[in-house]
């Protein structure tokens, strides 16, 4: 049976930047979020509106961090967090966020394409459907500001 859990392309990371005497929320949107299948290897997946994520299937997520004020640096973000909706869920299973560790464009990125992914950092298991998950990535963020070629 084919493991599947959609999620609404309602994916959106929260930063909250500390400084003294000021803290703000900043809200980066998803600029890229296509998913590649390895059972149709060589199939885009960029265009579609929801990330189909299961044992074949794979979502990617770019953001724009163009939201955070000029000059942040990684210590002034205190938390940033990725919210995902889970829109269905077809068999139960965790789900892992793992930092991509190289270049995709969302319109030619495949599963035969796809660049290698890092550890784990981040895992949750849906268990119904229509439901939110917040997910903590603070250091990953904070490892995008300091190095943007990471996102």
């Amino acid at each position: 049976m084919l493991q599947r859990r959609w999620m609404k392309a309602v994916v959106a990371a929260v930063c909250v930047l500390l400084s003294p005497g000021a803290a703000h929320a900043t809200q980066a949107v998803a600029v890229a979020d296509p998913y590649v299948n390895s059972a149709h290897p060589s199939r885009n997946y960029g265009a579609l509106s929801n990330l189909y994520v299961s044992i074949q299937g794979t979502a990617l997520v770019r953001f724009d961090l163009s939201s955070l004020p000029s000059g942040t640096t990684a210590s002034q973000i205190g938390k940033a967090t990725l919210t995902l909706y889970v829109n269905r869920v077809n068999a139960f299973g965790a789900i892992s966020v793992q930092p991509v560790l190289g270049a995709w464009m969302e319109s030619s990125v495949t599963y035969a394409t796809l660049p290698p992914l890092s550890s784990s950092i981040a895992t949750f298991t849906p268990s119904t459907a229509e439901q939110f998950a917040a997910l903590d990535i603070t250091a990953l963020v904070q490892s995008w500001v300091t190095t943007p070629a990471g996102n």
